[in-house]
């Protein structure tokens, strides 16, 4: 027995023995390892580093030699090594475009400063002080010839790479006479069969230089969710005249006046500084619409906020503040006993920009020197509408932002104006008309059916809004619908839709109370009933459908409704404000006519920019523009109607066509309202109830589609159901409604900014 004992101690101590081994061997091991990953580490960094001088290289090829002077500032753990403080910004500038560098940094040398002192301003801890040095800086000039490679084909664009460094982006509109895009072969085409595909080279010759344009090639392999928070908070520039742009920005002017007030809901939020030229006195520089790449001498050059306004009651007052608001005695902009009213805006900070945004390329005057960022729509004829270049312009404007307008040689020019003019009587009756025609949300059919929550019909007053703060509206669907109560189609399941007797299909307010209302939008809503029927067989051809009448089929019986709204200036005091939310249609198409007469038209309506960049929290993008207004109509005579693509004909062309998603904002300045109305009729068709929703593409395959067929109604009661149930949280109802064009997560983060 002892013996057994001994051979089982002498066992133990060989195991612990070799795991003491083991475990040294391990340790070993580890050492090797991190040491390898040490190595592995810093060839990687020795490879990134490699490849930053490639790239660098490459650029250089298409650089010009320069002599740089711009403005840094230095923080105060710089003091001691001011030098290193100063080449850190500019390391921290290469391979950037820089508004201050006027182009792309790639190098510089012989840094020194040009001034004997540095400058604090406005009590801030850093020092600002002038450089120059011989610098290398990629900034093509107008009329210059480059070569680049094709690396992105869209159907309203082609994205080159130049010199293996820069983007490139050649809008569908630059593009050579007689190319139009080819889906299936992925290139542009010509009338000579020549083509421009992805890895063909490219010759150009730059017309304009503007960061939207050109832009540095970056390592975005960290961004997983298109989405970023760097947005500005108010989607508003102000315009200012040079000088006096500089001298905000520099600190030396810190009170900015005016004739009257700022606005008080832009108080403490930043805006865009916008510098124009200096121009006349009483007048602004700039037209009510500008192109920024044909207005070079106009640009965005920082943010700044205001944290009061005040008005200047006496000369006294206006002189005491000479040194802060910089307007000499003998200038046009000095204060005139009697010349009316001196108001003062306290600027509390400011930010210069290093990059204007990118993607602001068209600014429109919302009120005196405040404009709003805005983007240019087409209008398409669509006289001959199924002519190949009236199809491929419509295509364009869909696969790329969604919204286009439309006119034609018959164009319903009296049907509505006739129609608006019997809504905005409507709307100017006494409340206690309007409330007569008000359906409640919970009522019932006579004949017992469930409630129908769904059912857009009647007026809505501004306190019973669930979806938008300040405006009213009335709303119908089919009012053209005779009695078709012997119909199972209509009185089926039709009847959580369409009215059956005795409930009526449209509530009219009497005749006696406004004349001609139920004639004037009967007739609008047949002139766009008859607009969705052309406009369903363009799109069919556009899907390259065999039967062009294959969408239209879809909705022989469907149950469009048509909305129109006014936004209320009582209600409106604040301005500024969301009055309906981000949202893509549930539709097949939208059609939207605005008040011509005094009104304000897509002034309030904002798309989400095609070329902004969003994110997550932790990911930094550039300044740019997230909301964009709809440029006005530059036809003079305003027909045309605006249309945009819904969440329906996004999915039967399998993401082909854009939905884009859009809102509804308060104008910057509360009293545009009290003298131009924002009245908009819309009109939203959609298919039979019973329709099966699916990729209609000829060419998609089951493997390829994106969607799983659904029941209309069923489509419908899914996304809108949420935003009608007023009990719920308006953002996550519409998140809900958006699903399809946006993750929940994300549109929850764009709508809360």
């Amino acid at each position: 027995m002892e013996a057994e004992l001994d051979a089982l101690q002498a066992d133990l101590t060989r195991i612990k023995q070799a795991k003491a081994m083991a475990l040294a061997q391990i340790e070993i091991l580890l050492v090797e390892q991190k040491a390898l990953q040490a190595k592995l580490d810093a060839d990687r960094l020795q490879r990134q580093r490699v490849d930053e001088l490639e790239a660098r290289v490459q650029a250089a090829k298409v650089a010009a030699a320069v002599f740089l002077v711009m403005s840094c500032s230095l923080a105060p753990y710089h003091i001691q090594d001011p030098k290193k403080g100063l080449e850190d910004q500019l390391n921290h500038m290469l391979m950037k475009y820089s508004e201050p560098v006027q182009g792309v940094l790639l190098a510089f040398n012989s840094l020194q400063v040009i001034n004997p002192y540095g400058h604090i301003i406005n009590e801030t801890p850093y020092i600002h002080v002038r450089i120059a040095a011989d610098a290398l800086v990629f900034r093509p000039t107008p009329g210059m010839q480059l070569t680049a490679t094709v690396n992105k084909v869209g159907s309203n664009h082609i994205g080159l790479l130049l010199a293996g460094v820069f983007n490139v982006s050649i809008a569908a509109t630059e593009m050579p006479s007689g190319f139009v895009h080819n889906y299936h072969e992925d290139a542009w085409v010509g009338q000579d069969s020549s083509a421009i595909a992805v890895d063909d080279t490219v010759e150009f010759r730059v017309l304009q230089y503007c960061v939207r344009y050109v832009l540095p090639a970056v390592n975005r392999s960290d961004v997983t969710t298109p989405f970023s928070s760097s947005m500005p908070p108010v989607n508003v520039l102000l315009e200012c005249q040079a000088p006096y742009t500089s001298w905000i920005l520099s600190g030396r002017k810190t009170i900015e006046t005016r004739r009257y007030a700022f606005p008080t809901h832009l108080l403490h939020k930043p805006i865009w500084l916008l510098e124009s030229p200096n121009g006349v006195v009483g007048s602004s520089a700039l037209p009510s619409v500008v192109d920024l790449a044909a207005t070079p001498h106009v640009r965005v050059v920082g943010h700044i906020t205001v944290s009061t306004s005040f008005q200047y009651t006496s000369r006294a007052q206006w002189d005491a503040d000479v040194d802060r608001h910089c307007v000499a005695p003998d200038s046009g902009y000095a204060w005139t006993q009697g010349g009316g009213d001196y108001f003062g805006w306290t600027v509390a900070s400011t930010t210069e920009f290093s990059q204007a945004p990118r993607n602001l390329t068209h600014i429109s005057r919302s009120y005196r020197s405040f404009f709003v960022p805005v983007i240019p729509v087409p209008t398409v004829d669509i006289s001959d509408p199924l002519n190949p270049d009236v199809l491929a312009a419509i295509e364009t404007q869909c696969a790329s932002l969604g919204f286009l307008r439309v006119s034609w040689a018959s164009f319903p020019k009296d049907v509505i104006l006739n129609a608006h003019d019997a809504i905005r009587r409507f709307f100017d009756c006494d409340p206690t008309i309007k409330e007569a025609v008000t359906l409640p949300p919970s009522s019932s059919h006579a004949d017992g059916a469930a409630p129908r929550p769904y059912k857009p019909t009647g007026y809505r007053g501004i306190p019973k809004m669930y979806n938008g703060e300040g405006r009213e509206t009335w709303s119908c669907i089919r009012p053209d619908n005779k009695d078709l109560s012997d119909d199972p189609f209509y009185t089926d399941f039709g009847r959580h839709v369409f009215a059956t007797p005795p409930m009526p299909q449209v509530l009219w307010p009497d005749e006696e109370d406004v004349p001609g209302f139920r004639a004037a939008l009967t007739a609008y809503y047949a002139a766009m009933d008859a607009l969705g029927k052309v406009l369903f067989r363009i799109f069919a051809r556009i899907l390259q459908l065999p039967d062009e009448e294959a969408l239209l089929n879809l909705a022989r019986r469907h149950a469009s409704s048509m909305n129109a709204s006014r936004l209320h200036p009582s209600e409106d005091t604040q301005g500024g404000g969301m009055v309906l939310m981000p949202h893509a249609d549930i539709t097949c198409f939208t059609i939207l006519s605005h008040d011509a007469q005094g009104g304000m038209g897509t002034a309030c309506l904002e798309v989400l920019h095609p070329l902004a960049t969003l994110g997550t929290k932790e990911i930094e993008v550039e300044e740019q523009v997230v909301w964009v207004g709809i440029a006005p109509d530059s036809n003079e005579d305003g027909q045309s109607l605006l249309v945009n693509v819904g969440q329906i004909l996004q999915r039967w062309s399998n993401d082909r066509l854009k939905a884009t998603l859009h809102r509804v904002v308060k104008p910057v300045h509360a009293s545009t309202l009290t003298t131009r109305r924002r009245q908009a009729i819309v009109f939203f068709q959609v298919t039979d109830y019973d329709a099966i929703l699916k990729p209609m593409v000829d060419t998609c395959d089951a493997s390829d589609r994106k969607w799983t067929p659904e029941r209309m109604d069923a489509f419908t009661k899914a996304r809108f159901g949420p935003v009608a149930d007023t009990s719920m949280d308006t953002t996550e109802a519409y998140a809900i409604y958006n699903q399809d064009v946006m993750a929940r997560a994300d549109f929850v983060r764009l709508a809360s900014e």
